[in-house]
């Protein structure tokens, strides 16, 4: 559908939205991947490799596995991994929630300090903090410090002193950043990426949605974006309970579904 609609993720010429066929001039659909998703492919792509490179930062699986081998034969407990999350089975790679998001924790990211392979993990678990805001109290706002002890330790060793005002929106545009440097290091020098080129596009996309998405709102008035509302389960639990207020029966009337559609799209994304 991207291919038809030519949504293109390509670092020379990305394209994230098109003029909304109903709406005045002005007015765009924007196109994501689910960022859950996303992060379960790149944690499947470290599985496969073992190495790889993110911008300047090398990756090296092992080094997530040496950290559990450690606290498993030290019988220490600083963190929430386990075996499931270095040496999954085949069902567990598709659990996205509690092994893949997890594996790139901030915690995990403290406990590789030791290893250098603390820094990519720490930007995987901002990029994922940034795009599953879930509640009003963590909302991305227009004019809001964020979280402050969180800005001035994720960047401090890059000698940023002033206050970032909205961290979050911050961290999609550092990650775009790491994306164009990491594939222009592939292109040039043929290092392996952290993730496979359509995940990579795919990514790109989201992100520059994203950020079109939280200035567009915030110029309308909007106080807050909850970016969890923009990726899948929310979706599927929409149509869900579209689906459910027709019963046992199939047979849906497309005038009957596209009015609670119409209903309760407002509802959903606040």
């Amino acid at each position: 559908m991207w291919q038809h609609m030519e949504i293109s993720g390509n670092i020379a010429s990305p394209c994230h939205k098109i003029q909304h066929p109903c709406l005045p001039e002005g007015k765009y659909l924007h196109f994501m991947c689910d960022i859950p998703h996303i992060v379960k492919l790149v944690r499947n792509l470290l599985l496969k490799h073992r190495y790889c490179q993110a911008g300047d930062y090398s990756i090296d699986f092992s080094h997530y596995q040496l950290r559990f081998e450690t606290e498993r034969k030290n019988h220490l407990n600083r963190s929430s991994i386990n075996c499931a999350h270095v040496q999954p089975t085949n069902l567990q790679r598709m659990n996205v929630r509690r092994l893949a998001v997890q594996l790139f924790s901030r915690s995990t990211a403290i406990g590789l300090q030791v290893y250098r392979a603390e820094a990519f993990t720490r930007r995987m678990n901002d990029l994922f903090d940034a795009l599953n805001r879930k509640h009003p109290a963590e909302g991305i706002q227009s004019e809001r410090s964020e979280l402050l002890f969180v800005v001035i330790y994720t960047f401090a060793s890059q000698g940023i002193d002033s206050v970032i005002i909205d961290f979050f929106g911050q961290v999609i545009k550092d990650f775009l950043h790491l994306l164009d440097e990491t594939e222009h290091n592939h292109q040039h020098q043929n290092l392996l990426l952290f993730a496979s080129q359509q995940t990579t596009e795919s990514l790109r996309v989201t992100l520059l949605s994203a950020l079109d998405l939280i200035e567009e709102l915030h110029k309308a008035g909007v106080p807050y974006l909850l970016t969890a509302k923009l990726n899948q389960d929310p979706l599927e639990r929409f149509f869900g309970i579209v689906r459910s207020f027709h019963g046992d029966d199939d047979d849906i009337p497309r005038s009957y579904s596209s009015a609670r559609f119409i209903g309760f799209c407002p509802c959903s994304l606040l």
